[in-house]
């Protein structure tokens, strides 16, 4: 397994693709938990003026897949999913943290959730990660 500070350095980069196209940063990444932030900006909106769900669902996933690479150092694609959406992202910045439920050898389980600034549950998902 490669050390933590090339793991940090491994998730940095792989913001420039997807990450960096949808506006989501890092606020904080840990062996406990990774804790990615994007700010709500007119492109991210339906047609009703809140965030598009599926805007919310790649931000969960993002957090979930960096926490499963940054706690084993290995390369996981999302087998499944179960999000719930709770309140809508309608302003702001929103903060997806994801943490490991259960880490095996081929599969990981992460939970991630969405709140906003002032600590609103937004969104909930749990996350199978699968090993490639």
């Amino acid at each position: 397994m490669e050390n933590k500070q090339e793991l940090y350095g491994d998730l940095l980069r792989a913001f420039k693709n997807y990450g960096e196209f949808l506006g989501i940063k890092v606020h904080e990444i840990c062996d406990e938990r990774v804790c990615l932030y994007l700010d709500l900006e007119e492109q991210h909106k339906n047609v009703f003026g809140f965030a598009h769900g599926g805007v919310t669902a790649s931000l969960l996933d993002h957090a979930a897949g960096s926490m499963t690479y940054y706690a084993t150092g290995r390369r996981h694609v999302t087998r499944s999913c179960d999000l719930h959406y709770l309140s809508p992202f309608t302003e702001g910045r929103a903060y997806a943290t994801a943490r490991p439920v259960k880490l095996g050898r081929s599969t990981a389980l992460i939970s991630a959730e969405l709140r906003d600034e002032g600590g609103k549950l937004l969104a909930y998902g749990s996350f199978e990660m699968y090993a490639v």
